[in-house]
């Protein structure tokens, strides 16, 4: 049969509205590269509309499978299709259950995803049942929690992280955009309170695969938020086993805060501290920074300030300052960015203007440059600017650029 003749025989068939012989045609129509092939598909597509419209449900049922099987093997098709189901589920529930076997991997993802998005009251009433009958509550006062129904000391374990998830994902995929944040306040305390394992981070990542295959494109705007979140799991797991090490190796204590789940750093030797423990603890506050794990970073550079050194050049306020800047490269939060400065800016803000100053002396104006976008602090161009003699700041305008500032520095070096 050549080219003409199937594109007839298709014609034909979709004007009886026989789509059991269209659907045998459609495969060979793409394969040919036939013009005719757009033409059949937003017909059985417009003939699935009008079933459903019509409430004749079996017969959209049989297009829906007819464009689920081609859909397979074109993404295109696939997206026009969950495109579809956005559009019609409301009027035909089933529609996702009957395209959902003949999708690709990332097309069933979606499908679930979706459902997960129209199932919400239903499924979070559920969880809800199953949250209670475990003897929890869920509080909001103070950031979300979990506590027991009769008031007793909450103990938090594995099945409550679990819990947790579920409960953050269901939010997450909620239709309404005001509900994200309450499904991050969620990931946030579970992730302060547990220790990640493979099955949290794995519970965690799904999330991410039914929010970035989400057809919905509000959710799917949301991605960059819970990737973030997600992270964190991850990133606390590796802090813990970082940490681990340096218990082994230099004596150091871990202990968890049990309301706020922070972890909290202590060391018990009394021995100097050579370059390698330093490295160690180093490595532990990138972790943390990442985690959002704010108490043990703030112990970390406490520590330094004061510990004896061995074979170090460079004095403590040097070394904690350096461990200052560091986890503020890492962390990626701004309210832990501010709560860092707030700790320790003003600390370290005059010594970082002075560093910055030197570095302009020597002609290092990239490193000068680098080390003042580093310490995210607004403040410390005014202390860039005392250094400047008076007489040299004419012509500088009231909030002058950081450029033109260093270039004011230069002059006085020079």
């Amino acid at each position: 049969m050549t080219s003409d003749e199937s594109e007839a025989c298709v014609r034909e068939a979709l004007k009886q509205k026989n789509f059991s012989f269209v659907g045998l045609f459609l495969p060979w129509l793409r394969e040919h590269q036939s013009a005719f092939y757009e033409v059949a598909v937003s017909d059985t597509f417009k003939d699935a509309q009008e079933n459903i419209s019509a409430e004749r449900f079996a017969l959209a049922k049989e297009r829906l499978i007819i464009l689920a099987k081609l859909a397979k093997k074109d993404n295109d098709l696939e997206n026009r299709l969950l495109g579809f189901l956005v559009e019609n589920w409301k009027f035909f529930p089933e529609a996702t259950d009957i395209v959902y076997p003949h999708l690709s991997d990332d097309g069933k993802k979606s499908v679930v995803s979706l459902v997960a998005s129209i199932n919400f009251s239903p499924d979070h009433k559920e969880l809800m049942e199953e949250i209670k009958d475990a003897g929890l509550i869920d509080g909001i006062a103070g950031g979300f929690h979990f506590a027991w129904k009769d008031g007793t000391a909450f103990d938090f374990q594995p099945a409550h992280a679990e819990l947790g998830m579920r409960l953050a994902t269901l939010w997450a995929l909620h239709e309404d955009d005001g509900r994200l944040q309450h499904a991050l306040d969620i990931m946030k305390y579970v992730c302060a309170q547990a220790e990640p394992d493979e099955n949290l981070i794995e519970i965690g990542n799904e999330l991410v695969e039914l929010v970035k295959h989400s057809p919905l494109p509000k959710i799917r705007k949301r991605l960059g938020e819970i990737e973030a979140a997600v992270k964190r799991f991850e990133m606390k797991k590796e802090m813990i086993r970082s940490a681990s090490e340096l218990e082994e190796k230099f004596g150091y204590s871990i202990r968890k805060e049990m309301d706020s789940g922070q972890c909290r750093l202590g060391r018990g030797s009394s021995k100097g501290m050579k370059p390698s423990e330093l490295r160690s603890l180093s490595e532990v506050v990138v972790f943390a920074a990442r985690a959002g794990e704010m108490g043990l970073i703030m112990d970390a550079i406490t520590l330094v300030r004061k510990v004896p050194l061995r074979k170090f050049e460079s004095s403590n306020e040097a070394l904690a300052q350096d461990l200052y800047l560091l986890a503020l490269d890492w962390l990626e939060s701004d309210s832990d960015t501010a709560a860092l400065k707030e700790a320790f800016g003003k600390d370290f803000r005059n010594q970082i203007a002075r560093d910055i100053g030197e570095m302009v002396k020597d002609g290092m104006f990239w490193k000068a440059r680098w080390l003042y976008d580093g310490a995210k602090d607004d403040q410390l161009l005014h202390e860039l600017i005392q250094l400047i003699p008076e007489d040299q700041r004419a012509g500088l305008s009231d909030k002058p650029k950081i450029d033109a500032v260093l270039e004011r520095l230069s002059r006085k070096a020079g």
